[in-house]
C-alpha cells in the first residue's frame, strides 16, 4: 500500500531539463526578435499596416543595437557568399583549364566545332540552291506563259541595225511555220538617247495603240546611246554625261516608257540585249548600259535576253567565232559590231526558242 507521505502525481516538481529548455527558447526566441527587429517591423506595417509593438524597446540604444548587429552579419555572410563564389568559379575554372580540359580534349572540341560549322554551311548552301532551283523553275513557267502567242496574232520588231539582221529570219520562221504575221520596224543608227532624230518610244506606242493585234514585242536597242545626251529638263542648254546618275534616269524613263506602252495594250515584251564588242571602249559601254535597262526591264516584269553569253567563248570577252554543233562558226562582221549571216541565224533561233507559239 502507498504510505501516507507520497504526493500525486500532478504535484510532482518540474524537471531541470525541461525548465533550462523552456529559458533557452524563451532567450533564442528573444535574441532573434533583438537581431530580427527591422525586418520584423517590416513586415508588421506592409502586412497588417500598422506601428510594430514595443515601441519603448525600439526607443532604447540598447534595444536598436540589435539591428545594427544583423547589418553586420548580413554583410559578413554576403561577403562569405561572394569570397566562396569567385573561390568556387576559380577552382572550376582551374580544372577545366588545367585538368579536364586537356590539350587533347580542347583539340577535339575545336574540331568537333568546326565539323558542326561545316555541317550548317553545307545546308544553308543546299537550303539556298533549292530556294534559287524554285526560283529559276517559276520564272521559267512566268516566261513560258508570258512569251506565248497564238495565230492570228503580230508581233512588233523594234530596234537598230542590229535588229534589221536578227528579225527577217524570224520573221520568216514565223510566218512559214508558224502562220504568225510581224511587223519589222527596225531602222540603223537609232537608240533612245536622241529622241529628236527618231523616237521610239513615241513609234511604239503609235503602233500600238493603231494595231491592236500585236502581242508580242521585240526589242533590241542600246549600241547607238553611250553618248551625252540632251538634257530634257534643259533642251539645248545642257547636256547629261553619259553613265552619270542623271543621265541614267532619264535613260531608264524612256525604256520605262515602251514598257508601260506595251502592258497598256496588254503586249508582252522581250528586250534582246547587245553582246560583245571588238572596240573595248564600246564593250565597256554596253557592258555599263545592258544591265541597267536589263534591271529597267524585268522591273516592269519583261524578259531580257543576256546575248553576250550567247555570242562569245567562255573565258573571252569577245570572240567573233563560237562553237555550233562542234564546228567553229563565225557570228560576227568585220566591224566588231553586227552579226554574218549565220549569226543572225542562229540568234533568231535561240529568240525564237524562248516564245510558245500555239
Amino acid at each position: 500500500m502507498p504510505t501516507s507521505d507520497a504526493l500525486p502525481a500532478s504535484a510532482a516538481p518540474a524537471r531541470p531539463g525541461a525548465l533550462t529548455t523552456g529559458l533557452l527558447l524563451v532567450t533564442l526566441a528573444i535574441g532573434m526578435l533583438w537581431l530580427m527587429q527591422a525586418s520584423i517591423t517590416t513586415y508588421i506595417q506592409q502586412q497588417y499596416h500598422r506601428p510594430a509593438p514595443l515601441p519603448a524597446l525600439r526607443a532604447t540604444d540598447a534595444w536598436a543595437s540589435g539591428a545594427q548587429v544583423w547589418g553586420v552579419l548580413e554583410r559578413l555572410h554576403a561577403g562569405i557568399r561572394n569570397g566562396t563564389g569567385k573561390a568556387s568559379a576559380a577552382l572550376r575554372e582551374h580544372l577545366n583549364d588545367d585538368v579536364v580540359l586537356s590539350p587533347h580534349y580542347r583539340e577535339q572540341q575545336q574540331q568537333e566545332r568546326a565539323r558542326i560549322a561545316r555541317e550548317k554551311a553545307e545546308q544553308e548552301r543546299q537550303y539556298r540552291l533549292a530556294l534559287a532551283r524554285d526560283a529559276a523553275l517559276a520564272e521559267q513557267i512566268r516566261v513560258r506563259n508570258y512569251l506565248t502567242i497564238v495565230a492570228p496574232a503580230k508581233v512588233l520588231f523594234a530596234g537598230d541595225s542590229l535588229m534589221q539582221g536578227v528579225a527577217p529570219p524570224l520573221q520568216r520562221s514565223l510566218r512559214v511555220d508558224h502562220g504568225i504575221d510581224s511587223i519589222n520596224l527596225s531602222k540603223q543608227s537609232t537608240g533612245l538617247a536622241y529622241p529628236s532624230a527618231f523616237d521610239w518610244p513615241q513609234t511604239i506606242e503609235d503602233t500600238l495603240a493603231g494595231d491592236p493585234s500585236i502581242r508580242l514585242l521585240v526589242v533590241m536597242l542600246g549600241p547607238n546611246d553611250p553618248w551625252d545626251m540632251a538634257d530634257p529638263a534643259h533642251p539645248g542648254r545642257t547636256y547629261l554625261k553619259f553613265e552619270s546618275p542623271a543621265w541614267e534616269a532619264v535613260y531608264r524613263s524612256r525604256v520605262a516608257r515602251i514598257l508601260d506602252a506595251a502592258k497598256a495594250h496588254d503586249v508582252s515584251v522581250l528586250w534582246i540585249g547587245a553582246p560583245g564588242m571588238k572596240r573595248a571602249q564600246l564593250d565597256a559601254q554596253m557592258a555599263w548600259l545592258m544591265p541597267v535597262i536589263q534591271d529597267e526591264v524585268s522591273r516592269h516584269g519583261g524578259v531580257f535576253v543576256d546575248t553576250r553569253p550567247l555570242l562569245s567563248v567562255p573565258g573571252q570577252p569577245w570572240s567573233d567565232a563560237i562553237p555550233v554543233a562542234g564546228v567553229m562558226t563565225k557570228m560576227r562582221s568585220g566591224d566588231g559590231i553586227h552579226f554574218t549571216p549565220a549569226g543572225q541565224n542562229y540568234l533568231a533561233r535561240r529568240v525564237q526558242a524562248m516564245l510558245t507559239i500555239k
